[in-house]
């Protein structure tokens, strides 16, 4: 013999519980919250009140997850570990750079020509698909490579350049 509380959820299908349970998921999940809000609110005669707050739980997560990820971005919370992947990027990117030089006989005219061996030549700070700022100089014999920075801006204090271990013998020779 079943239960109020089984017969409330035949009434409502174990599908419309589903679909709010699918509300969790980060936003992709906020359609499914206002479907099961709408369905519950319908049927709240016949325990669809619960429908109604899984759906709401369901999008205040959302609201909560991406809310807190924005704050976190506009404060400078993650600007640390972008400084840190930038320096490993720039590295590696000496090190293309060097490559390219052992097999060509001399320094690439830009970073896109090393871009086959190393797809990570962006700056992580310039926005997509923007370039680690690079120049050859002294005919050939040296080059410049450096990221722009936290403050987005090229020439300013806080660019960043490879570490000094990985230039060493090299041609990076910044002006």
């Amino acid at each position: 013999m079943g239960t109020a509380n089984d017969d409330e959820q035949k009434q409502i299908g174990t599908g419309s519980y589903i679909l709010a349970a699918a509300s969790f998921i980060p936003l992709v999940g906020v359609p499914f919250g206002l479907v099961s809000i709408v369905l519950g609110w319908l049927r709240r005669s016949s325990g669809g009140l619960r429908l109604v707050a899984i759906g709401a739980a369901g999008i205040g997560l959302s609201v909560v997850l991406y809310g807190s990820l924005f704050v976190a971005q506009k404060t400078g919370l993650f600007e640390g570990g972008t400084s840190q992947l930038t320096q490993g990027l720039l590295d590696d990117s000496v090190r293309s750079i060097e490559f390219y030089r052992l097999k060509h006989g001399k320094y690439p005219d830009s970073l896109e020509a090393v871009r086959p061996e190393n797809p990570f030549i962006d700056d992580p700070f310039a926005g997509l698909q923007s370039l680690f700022r690079y120049s050859v100089h002294n005919g050939g014999e040296s080059y410049e490579i450096f990221s722009i920075g936290p403050d987005r801006r090229p020439s300013t204090n806080d660019d960043l350049r490879p570490s000094p271990e990985t230039v060493q013998g090299t041609g990076y020779a910044p002006k």
